[in-house]
């Protein structure tokens, strides 16, 4: 369990930035395909944001913040 403990995220800060603007848009629901389509980031990647969303906003913020 020491594992799920340890932050190592592997998500660049343009892909954050991605991930938020489509959040921001808020055309989409952001569970849905079409927002990660949008987005342009793959399955995976979208996952990873999406379990570590707490995470990642403590590091770069709202997009208002990251850009």
């Amino acid at each position: 369990m020491e594992k799920e403990n340890k932050i190592d995220i592997n998500v660049s800060k343009s892909e954050w930035i991605a991930f938020m603007e489509v959040r921001q848009d808020g055309q989409y629901n952001m569970y849905s395909p079409q927002a990660r389509a949008s987005a342009g980031l793959d399955k995976d990647k979208w996952k990873t944001i999406m379990r570590n969303f707490d995470n990642l906003y403590d590091k770069w913020g709202d997009l208002n913040e990251c850009i």
